[in-house]
């Protein structure tokens, strides 16, 4: 659990236990204010891009903390190669077309058995909302879905 360390090279400095620990489940990052944003960090975003694709072990991921839909797109590419994942959790994000899209192509994907989805107060747009009701209609994994 990180909250305040974005910007800095502690998605590097992970790296290791990441890469090493098979057993290593959840990865929640929620910066606890402002000043700690991920987004608009490019160096912090590319950083933890990476980090996400060093390693696959994630069941469930979590990040909020206002990111803007490109960021949140860049997160979720870099989540395709975690193939158990089965919650992920984008509340108090920027979700546009574009995230919503990336999502879809997972969440519609039979290697991915997602079974929660969260997007509580993610300012869903005109176009991400069709996407999200096409990807929904050819799910049947989900089990928890949040709005």
């Amino acid at each position: 659990y990180c909250c305040s360390l974005f910007g800095g090279d502690i998605f590097r400095m992970l790296i290791p236990f990441l890469e090493l620990n098979v057993r290593f489940r959840c990865l929640s990052v929620t910066p606890k204010d402002s000043a700690n944003k991920l987004s608009g960090s490019i160096p912090g975003v590319r950083l933890f891009t990476e980090t996400l694709t060093r390693f696959n072990t994630l069941k469930e991921f979590q990040c909020g903390g206002q990111l803007c839909d490109n960021d949140v797109e860049v997160l979720i590419r870099a989540l395709a190669c975690h193939f158990g994942l089965t919650k992920i959790d984008l509340g108090e994000n920027d979700v546009g077309g574009r995230t919503i899209a990336a999502l879809a192509a997972l969440f519609t994907n039979p290697n991915f058995p997602l079974e929660g989805l969260i997007l509580r107060r993610c300012s869903l747009d005109d176009e991400g909302v069709p996407i999200l009701a096409d990807a929904l209609a050819r799910n049947n994994t989900i089990r928890k879905l949040h709005l």
